[in-house]
């Protein structure tokens, strides 16, 4: 396993204002201070639409107009904008990347291959 710590401080910090999927399998993400990144679990699908085919050919520059292109609201969902999370100061969460369930697979062949008799 490999691993990378990136820290950022500030306003001037590294940030991501804009919605994406990390490509790693898995990312821990806290904030020591001020407000935690915001995300949507998998278990909210009923109350968000992501669109992932302009998620990953957005050419938008204007990062809100992205955003509401991105992440859409179920009907009737539009006002509350229930499915968005957000972690709170001092919190630590685990968001899966892209690579998570390739990353999964790889564990389970290679776990497969070790118990194959021969």
């Amino acid at each position: 396993f490999k691993a990378r710590i990136v820290a950022s401080q500030g306003p001037i910090g590294t940030k991501c204002p804009r919605w994406h999927v990390d490509h790693v399998p898995l990312r821990l993400v806290a904030s020591l201070l001020g407000p935690g990144c915001s995300y949507i679990p998998q278990s909210q699908k009923q109350n968000v639409c992501i669109d992932y085919n302009f998620l990953n050919n957005c050419d938008v520059d204007d990062t809100a107009i992205a955003n509401n292109r991105i992440v859409q609201f179920a009907k009737g969902n539009e006002e509350r904008k229930e499915g968005i999370f957000q972690a709170q100061e001092n919190e630590a969460i685990l968001l899966m990347g892209r690579e998570w369930e390739e990353a999964v697979r790889d564990d389970q062949e290679k776990l497969n291959d070790r118990h194959e008799i021969k």
